[in-house]
């Protein structure tokens, strides 16, 4: 297998356990704000989106 690849399926194992802990962290603060944080939700996307577009524009396939 070629390294390149290795490299990029940790980096990707990675950047997706961070998105996972980011949507549990943002639904565990809208519990503990009964829902008054209306960004939040918003934002936690729009990180996922970045990281998944960041992976797709690395990604050496």
């Amino acid at each position: 297998m070629d390294k390149n690849k290795v490299e990029f399926e940790a980096l990707e194992r990675a950047c997706h356990e961070v998105i996972s802990k980011i949507l549990l962290t943002c639904e565990s603060e809208l519990c503990k704000h009964c829902d008054e944080i209306k960004a939040l939700p918003s934002a936690a996307m729009a990180v996922r989106e970045s990281i998944l577009t960041f992976l797709a524009l690395i990604n050496p396939e």
